[in-house]
């Protein structure tokens, strides 16, 4: 039996491509290639802009930028820029040029703004949806708890590791998880000084592995 020779053959008409191949007769058969998918949308990226006279969150998504102002949530929209990327809606326009950017508001001078980052990864955090946050250091972690999971993130690699949240065993101003893995976490609810940015938070926090424990500070978000 004499075996076909197939060559490819690409032809593209709109977004569609077909594919030429001869058959044992020597007729071409054509057939449809998928066409390419389209490119996923970036993911949010949230700020906390600290302003003149004012404080606020902000969330990119896409080309809409929703502006979190103190009495007010705007929609705003990306818009044609000579530099960095302007957004406007109802009246109010932050444009933003790296780390930094500019309120215009109706009636009210500009204010200068500068994206807090530390404060931009919690609020980021709340807007993802996540229930709490902890941290801690020497060496770095971060411990985070998602509705249906509990996530861990240690070292300056920040090697992850994440596990089904359990009901909490409820014990006196303290909750604890029991992990697989021989890993629990007690939450206390305690005041802790987290040391590396001067900072206090509500919750003192204990993460005890096989391999050694971390002891840091968090909070809830919602």
């Amino acid at each position: 039996m004499k075996r076909s020779r197939c060559s490819l053959a690409v032809l593209v008409t709109g977004v569609l491509a077909l594919t030429g191949c001869a058959g044992p007769d020597g007729a071409i058969e054509m057939v449809p290639i998928e066409s390419a998918q389209p490119a996923s949308q970036p993911e949010p990226v949230t700020l906390v802009m600290a302003c003149d006279s004012v404080r606020f969150p902000a969330r990119i998504e896409g080309e809409t930028a929703w502006l979190f102002l103190p009495g007010e949530t705007v929609a705003a929209k990306q818009v044609v820029s000579a530099s960095g990327a302007r957004y406007d809606g109802e009246g109010v326009t932050l444009w933003l040029k790296g780390e930094e950017g500019l309120l215009m508001q109706p009636g009210q001078p500009n204010q200068n703004c500068v994206n807090d980052r530390r404060a931009a990864i919690w609020e980021g955090a709340k807007l993802d949806g996540m229930d709490f946050r902890a941290v801690g250091n020497e060496p770095p972690w971060v411990l985070e708890l998602w509705p249906e999971t509990i996530v861990l993130k240690t070292g300056y690699e920040q090697v992850r590791q994440s596990w089904p949240r359990p009901e909490p065993t409820n014990l006196e101003r303290a909750s604890r998880f029991d992990l697989a893995d021989g890993v629990s976490v007690l939450l206390e609810g305690k005041s802790c000084a987290d040391t590396m940015v001067d900072e206090r938070y509500e919750t003192t926090v204990t993460v005890t592995t096989p391999e050694r424990t971390y002891r840091g500070c968090g909070k809830a978000l919602h």
